[in-house]
């Protein structure tokens, strides 16, 4: 893993379960596809939220929205 998913995994992770199955995510896809399929992983409302929060953000930063 690199530090972007590890500053993610930090940031949005809600509990360990939600860290853990997000480190697997990185493991098997990588960063890249997160903000397209965070929604049907298996992790709390809370860290959705915190994943839509950054996706927003990353929007709004490159004039995207």
């Amino acid at each position: 893993m690199d530090l972007n998913e590890n500053i993610i995994i930090e940031l949005v992770g809600a509990n360990e379960t939600d860290k853990e199955t997000l480190i697997d995510y990185f493991e098997k896809k990588g960063i890249a596809n997160l903000f397209v399929e965070y929604d049907v992983l298996d992790i709390s409302e809370i860290t959705k939220m915190q994943i839509s929060n950054i996706l927003t953000i990353l929007e709004s930063n490159s004039g995207e929205k």
